[in-house]
């Protein structure tokens, strides 16, 4: 994730952020939209950031 992007993001969802972190997954961008490996991958991936 770029700084521009992370800014982006901070000033469009600002209080729904309200000081919370914004996690890169580090998910390539090759999948096919609903692809099942790309919906393992997130699962996995944003598992250790959920309460």
């Amino acid at each position: 994730m770029e700084a521009r992007h992370r800014t982006a993001i901070r000033q469009r969802f600002a209080d729904a952020l309200d000081g919370k972190p914004i996690v890169h997954l580090a998910i390539p961008d090759r999948y096919r939209f609903m692809d099942e490996r790309l919906i393992e991958l997130l699962k996995c991936r944003k598992a250790p950031h959920l309460r």
